[in-house]
């Protein structure tokens, strides 16, 4: 399985919430309008935060972002051959044990270790062994 970082539209720039940790690293950059402008941004970025993995570059009307945006979270059920089972769209409390929310019929995933093997937060991917049918 391969992992990309992907450069969305960028979180701080200097024409919008501009975080003082961006002024004290360096790291000034204008919101971008155009293909160009967010690469040389990304290419910024991959240099900046010494990113090891291949990077690609979401398109000026931020496709990727909305199609797997980061809220609340950004970690994805995967089985053991890799298969994406969905994006965790957060949490529900019960009184038996807590439900990740998962993919867009928001299935509900007991995070329990049964069902759940490893949680890599660096690939941002929760290792589930689930019941056929449950999601």
């Amino acid at each position: 399985m391969a992992f990309y970082v992907v450069y969305i539209q960028e979180a701080h720039p200097t024409d919008g919430w501009q975080m003082p940790s961006n002024l004290h690293d360096g790291v000034l950059v204008a919101s971008t309008h155009t293909f160009d402008e967010r690469d040389s941004a990304a290419k910024m970025c991959v240099v900046k935060l010494g990113i090891k993995i291949p990077a690609l570059i979401d398109d000026p009307q931020d496709s990727t972002e909305r199609a797997y945006t980061g809220w609340p979270d950004r970690l994805y059920v995967i089985d053991a051959s890799g298969r994406d089972l969905g994006r965790v769209l957060g949490v529900e409390h019960y009184p038996a044990q807590d439900c990740l929310v998962v993919g867009p019929d928001r299935a509900l995933v007991p995070l329990v270790k049964a069902f759940i093997r490893a949680i890599d937060l660096e690939q941002r991917t929760i290792l589930a062994e689930l019941p056929a049918g449950l999601l």
